[in-house]
């Protein structure tokens, strides 16, 4: 009788803590992911680090024999520090490089906008170089690529884009680069095919968005200098429908595979 009433009162205030505790515990939650990546990473490190050695410590004292536990206790204290300051040097390093990345970023971004097509190219090289499965850049270099009508270099790059898609909206992204090349090469045949498929996935994925700037490419070399005819009418009808221009007509046309 007197340990069911123990386990009664342990049970009680079990339910009394979870009730105190789950809110500011939620709370704590939260606020951590709602941090910066690196600072997660961060903490992800030191929380287990730090108990792992309290166990070592705890396992040396626990354990070893006493005129060899000052000797333990200098060794784990030694390797602790050396593990930790890898650490530190560690996430030093990716904080430069996380930092080196968002300036080359702007920096890429102007030079594309002000129609530095090559120290754009050579800048989003720079950062694939650092982070190669960064969808965003990879895009904006294919689109570069494009505008240069360096086909070659797009052509070795178009496999990676598949390989680091994160959601839907992406494959749109996809979409549009691949058609806009057989367009540009003015392979008519080719581009219909992909713009079937593109029409296919929009249908079966209707709140799917693309948030692109078509501005770069409708006002750079290689589409002004597009002879005029099918091949460029295809292309505004598709930048039209990707964006959203299209009257509902116009849309049910499109996606009845009347490109023109």
């Amino acid at each position: 009788m007197q340990s069911l009433l123990i386990y009664l009162i342990v049970f009680i205030l079990g339910i009394i803590l979870a009730v105190v505790l789950i809110k500011p515990f939620q709370k704590a939650y939260k606020s951590f992911f709602s941090k910066a990546p690196i600072i997660r990473r961060y903490w992800s490190f030191v929380v287990p680090f730090t108990m792992f050695i309290v166990i070592i410590y705890w396992l040396v004292l626990k354990y070893s024999a006493i005129e060899n536990t000052q000797n333990y206790l200098s060794i784990a204290g030694q390797l602790s520090a050396l593990i930790f300051a890898i650490f530190i040097g560690y996430f030093a390093f990716l904080q430069l490089v996380e930092n080196r990345i968002g300036g080359l970023k702007m920096e890429g971004f102007n030079y594309f906008k002000r129609k530095s097509y090559a120290r754009a190219i050579k800048t989003y090289e720079e950062i694939l170089a650092i982070d190669t499965k960064n969808f965003y850049s990879l895009s904006e270099i294919m689109e570069l690529y494009l505008i240069q009508k360096d086909f070659r270099k797009f052509d070795e790059k178009n496999y990676l884009l598949d390989k680091n898609v994160l959601d839907r909206n992406d494959f749109l992204i996809i979409f549009y680069l691949r058609i806009s090349r057989h367009l540009l090469k003015q392979h008519l045949e080719e581009a219909k095919e992909e713009l079937k498929k593109l029409v296919d996935f929009r249908k079966a994925n209707r709140d799917a968005t693309m948030i692109w700037d078509f501005s770069d490419i409708k006002n750079s070399p290689a589409y002004i200098g597009m002879p005029g005819g099918e091949a460029k009418n295809i292309f505004d009808n598709m930048v039209r429908y990707l964006y959203g221009g299209f009257s509902p007509e116009e849309k049910e046309k499109f996606e009845n595979y009347n490109y023109i």
